[in-house]
């Protein structure tokens, strides 16, 4: 058998690193890049994707019940006369309809029917 000279070992060693590093990053995972969209919530808040699935974060937990104000229906001229009474929180104030009461800036969101 012939024995290994100092060169033959130097060569073998630098093999060796090439290929664990080749190996280790191969392994290595692949940075996740998502899209930047957004998921208007029900809230009126909005939640981004999130990696390395890239499915959207979950919407705050918020009762069905409760109906929020979105930005757009703060923004009207003029509502309809229509009487479905509201009652729009924080204040627990009654309105005729859901426009008239996201009117109102302090009102955050509204529930079918007068307030008690």
């Amino acid at each position: 058998m012939k024995k290994l000279n100092q060169r033959d070992v130097i060569a073998i060693i630098i093999v060796l690193i090439v290929v664990g590093f080749s190996i280790y990053y191969s392994v290595q995972k692949k940075p996740v890049v998502c899209t930047e969209d957004a998921r208007l919530c029900s809230d009126g808040t909005s939640v981004v994707r999130i990696p390395p699935d890239c499915e959207f974060e979950a919407c705050p937990d918020v009762d069905e019940n409760k109906n929020y104000c979105a930005p757009e229906s703060r923004q009207v001229d003029a509502c309809i006369t229509l009487y479905e009474p509201v009652c729009g929180y924080p204040e627990e104030e009654t309105y005729s309809n859901s426009c008239f009461a996201c009117m109102e800036e302090e009102v955050e969101y509204w529930v079918d029917g007068d307030c008690e």
